[in-house]
């Protein structure tokens, strides 16, 4: 290969050391260029040049490959942050598993439980926005005395379902007992505002669908945590809707006043209620299980299958009746 340039007459592959000189001739003897410049292969200065290029082009500020020397600071804050990151998502993962305990594996007698837990986180939203702030309204205005007042006269519109299922169940000694008090409380005890039988020792007998289904052998089926009613079985949910036939109190009251009473009848349990389940609900490591075990024991108690009935607390049931 030759390389030719102005002034220059050598077409030899190889260059002369001396510089390309103008063509003035004079004494002020300049090179051309000073940047082009070629040497001999295997020349000392040609080799230090090439190591030279090498090493400016290699750590150019035009190379993607170097950080301006402003981005110093960002490139340790970024080190930084690759130890932080797994860190800070090690301690959400931890938060989420505090927050509410997998369902997991059903346990005997809940297949349903996913379903089940959805179903209770719906009935608390519901309950914190509305049925508990009413019900301690109800305990703000309504006294004491003015409440229990309110729970015998609902008492007492139950007597009549209670009689009924307690015939089924083949107590007639229980039905006799029922009979008497519904007639004392009704008209001395001014339609159930007081109840003089129990003063008189006539105590308050349980009678439900759900339990003459039970003495009658049929199993309880499935768990299940019912929308606003809180938690049941499948057998009691069939006898739930059966009492509201059974019941003739129900048959001469107009739907407006039957749904009148139970709205009062719910509000009246859940102030009962307030401190029990605030205490279950906030003290448990699971709320669904602690409340389903709680639910279970009572209803064993009531079904009379040895289970104990837990102190103080009352799953939507009046905690005065016997079995």
């Amino acid at each position: 290969m030759s390389l030719a340039f102005p002034g220059s007459r050598s077409t030899s592959p190889r260059m002369s050391r001396a510089p390309a000189m103008t063509s003035c001739g004079s004494s002020c003897r300049r090179p051309i260029s000073e940047g082009l410049r070629l040497r001999p292969s295997g020349h000392p200065s040609s080799i230090a040049g090439i190591r030279e290029h090498e090493a400016a082009r290699r750590f150019s500020p035009s190379r993607s490959t170097m950080r301006p020397a402003g981005n110093v600071a960002s490139g340790a804050a970024w080190r930084n942050w690759r130890r932080v990151v797994p860190i800070a998502a090690l301690a959400l993962l931890l938060g989420a598993c505090g927050t509410r305990q997998p369902a997991g594996p059903p346990v005997a007698g809940d297949p349903l439980e996913s379903f089940n837990r959805d179903v209770l986180d719906f009935n608390m939203a519901v309950d914190d926005a509305a049925i508990r702030p009413v019900a301690m309204g109800y305990r703000k205005v309504v006294p004491a005395a003015g409440r229990r007042r309110v729970r015998a006269f609902l008492d007492n519109l139950d007597e009549p379902r209670i009689f009924a299922n307690q015939l089924l169940q083949f107590r007639p000694l229980d039905a006799g007992e029922t009979v008497l008090r519904f007639v004392f409380n009704s008209t001395i005890g001014l339609v159930g505002l007081y109840d003089v039988a129990g003063e008189w020792g006539l105590s308050r007998h349980r009678g439900d669908l759900g339990q003459t289904f039970h003495e009658w052998g049929v199993g309880d089926g499935p768990y299940l945590m019912l929308p606003i009613l809180g938690p049941s079985n499948a057998r009691d949910l069939v006898g739930w809707i059966g009492d509201g036939f059974l019941n003739p109190v129900n048959w001469l009251l107009p739907i407006e006043a039957t749904l009148a009473r139970g709205t009062v009848d719910g509000i009246d349990v859940r102030e009962q209620n307030i401190e029990g389940l605030d205490d279950l609900r906030y003290g448990s490591l699971d709320f669904y299980a602690r409340l389903r075990s709680v639910w279970q024991q009572r209803r064993d108690a009531e079904l009379g299958r040895g289970g104990s009935s837990p102190e103080g607390f009352d799953v939507l049931e009046d905690p005065g009746a016997t079995p």
